[in-house]
């Protein structure tokens, strides 16, 4: 080979030698380019994550340590990175998810599938607790083996708290709705039942019993009677035995104080309500009277009370008693709203029963009435027929009739005449009395004078008693001597009539001046009242005897209507065996 061609040759791997070298020296720039890139790119996404501040973002080791530590979890954690790298991420678990090992858990769920993700509370460097979302994912090597967990963590608190706001609110609403239909449905049934009987007992009985146990555990109603006692009507229990010994025991030894500052006592006496949440032994203490006592009431087991009275046209008829036994049920002020309404309905129908039963008993009256006042205003009309037609009979058959029997016949129509008249009389004064319309007409007289011409004149008629009189002298009153007079010849009239032959009767008429009234009192030895009859001797129609005593049984009740209207009393007193005293009292204004 030529020198030009070997040349040439050389000169050929020459260039190609400069050719790899230059190829080479732009990969390895290109190659610096790219690691100089690189790093750019990992370095700002470590600024990045560093500098988060609304998420905790850290790097944990395959067995949880935390291997890095961000600003978002230092703001939500409030852990510096030198306090808590290296530590095991479970020590943001509450107690109740280590004692299951929940954090291990995790780990194992993002393992297996890559990720996981949870909701729940977590803890803070202070102890506090903070709802978090959190994301756990797994990160492998390009062999695959695990090299360790991204951990972002964000905190929930305030959409957790604005949630369960929200679901607290729909359980309320809910709770509300169950139980204004269970108040409706009780208050409806409740009302049927009320509704159901004219005997008050039998439907409050079964009104206790509707009461429990979903109101109460027992409950029981409460009557006032004519004397302003109470008298248990109906009691409905849960607990059977217990209770029913507890209240057998309790209602042995317990006597009604009317005068206590808690509980039945108070309630019947303000027409108030009581309401006890809780019952404590302070407030049994107040009621208790004794040891053994305040432990009978401790028996009881009452946990929550509510005693709502009984009222109707603003009088207070009775109570009813709900209690709780158990301490989870606690009365609440809508409980009170709706006890208070069943106590008025309950309330409205013993009064409606009440104005019933006396309706009936009025009718009742009223019919026996009709048939006494026919057979009073028959008697003496048939008497007058019958001498009228005696008389007739003797002028027709002669124009000449005896004076004797004339006399008599005429004596015997003129008293048939005065009575029927006095009935007449009674059946206006009643009508009066009744429409408002007996209208006195005072005059000053003297008491003394008047009830000496009342007993001379009763006297007369009296052949076959003595009617004494004692009397202050020269005492005067306001009155209307008519009808002061009508009073006095009644209660003399029933003294001498159911007095037997001979018996005295004795009038007093004395000055109290320490209370400003005089006191007029009739008394008689006779056969007195059955103590059964007594308290209803001033009723309209009503006869303390057996019928075979002539009168319409309104004396009394006309009587006291008139001395009331003066402004004073009629009262009777009754002896042991036999005898009945009335008492009239007047003001007197000296």
């Amino acid at each position: 080979m030529d020198s030009e061609s070997s040349n040439g040759v050389q000169h050929k791997e020459i260039n190609e030698l400069r050719a790899k070298v230059t190829n080479l020296e732009l990969s390895e720039s290109q190659h610096k380019v790219n690691e100089k890139k690189l790093f750019s790119s990992e370095e700002r996404f470590r600024l990045l994550v560093e500098s988060v501040k609304d998420y905790a973002i850290f790097m944990l080791d395959p067995t949880g340590r935390i291997e890095s530590w961000n600003a978002g979890a230092q703001n939500i954690k409030g852990y510096l990175a030198h306090e808590i790298i290296g530590q095991h991420f479970s020590k943001f678990y509450p107690p109740e998810d280590i004692a299951w090992n929940k954090p291990k858990w995790e780990l194992e769920q993002a393992g297996s599938v890559g990720r996981f993700e949870d909701q729940g509370w977590r803890l803070r460097k202070d102890g506090t607790r903070f709802w978090a979302n959190v994301v756990i994912t797994a990160l492998r090597d390009k062999n695959g083996t695990l090299s360790g967990f991204a951990k972002v963590t964000r905190d929930m608190t305030e959409a957790k708290i604005a949630e369960d706001i929200i679901l607290q609110s729909n359980i309320d609403l809910e709770k509300r709705v169950r139980e204004r239909t269970f108040q409706l449905g009780f208050l409806a049934e409740a009302s049927k039942l009320l509704a159901s009987s004219f005997n008050y007992e039998t439907i409050l009985q079964k009104v206790a019993q509707l009461a429990v146990p979903d109101l109460a555990d027992w409950c029981a109603f409460y009557i006032l009677d004519e004397g302003n006692e109470p008298r248990q009507v109906a009691l409905a229990h849960n607990n059977a035995k217990e209770t029913e010994w507890a209240l057998y025991e309790f209602s042995k030894t317990h006597t009604y104080d009317p005068n206590v500052q808690v509980g039945l006592a108070q309630v019947l006496r303000t027409g108030l309500p009581e309401f006890y949440p809780v019952i404590e032994d302070e407030l049994l203490l107040k009621v208790a009277k004794s040891e053994e006592h305040f432990n009978l009431l401790r028996k009881l087991g009452m946990k929550s009370v509510l005693i709502m009275p009984l009222i109707a046209r603003g009088k207070v008829l009775g109570a009813v008693q709900l209690v709780s036994t158990q301490p989870e049920r606690q009365y609440s002020m809508e409980d009170h709203s709706l006890v208070q309404d069943f106590a008025q309905r309950a309330g409205i129908a013993v009064d409606n029963v009440r104005l019933y039963e006396d309706a009936q008993k009025a009718i009742s009256l009223r019919n026996e009435f009709l048939s006494i006042a026919a057979h009073e205003l028959k008697t003496p009309i048939t008497s007058l027929r019958g001498f009228s037609q005696l008389v007739l009979r003797k002028l027709n058959m002669s124009s000449t009739i005896d004076q004797d029997h004339f006399r008599q016949a005429l004596t015997h129509i003129n008293t048939q005449s005065v009575r029927l008249a006095n009935l007449v009389s009674r059946l206006l004064d009643i009508s009066q009395l009744e429409a408002g319309k007996l209208i006195l007409k005072l005059d000053k007289t003297n008491l003394n004078q008047l009830l000496q011409n009342i007993v001379a004149v009763s006297q007369v008629r009296a052949e076959n008693h003595t009617i004494s009189l004692e009397a202050d002298p020269q005492l005067e009153a306001q009155l209307d001597p008519l009808r002061f007079e009508q009073v006095i010849v009644n209660l003399l009239d029933n003294a001498i009539k159911y007095s037997p032959e001979g018996g005295p009767v004795d009038v007093k008429l004395v000055y109290l001046p320490e209370r400003k009234i005089a006191r007029i009192s009739v008394q008689d030895q006779g056969m007195g009242i059955e103590p059964h009859n007594r308290a209803r001797i001033f009723e309209p129609f009503y006869q303390g005897h057996e019928r075979g005593y002539a009168g319409l049984g309104l004396g009394l009740y006309i009587s006291r209507q008139i001395i009331e209207l003066h402004g004073g009393s009629i009262e009777a007193e009754f002896g042991e065996q036999k005898g009945t005293t009335f008492i009239v009292t007047l003001p007197i204004n000296l």
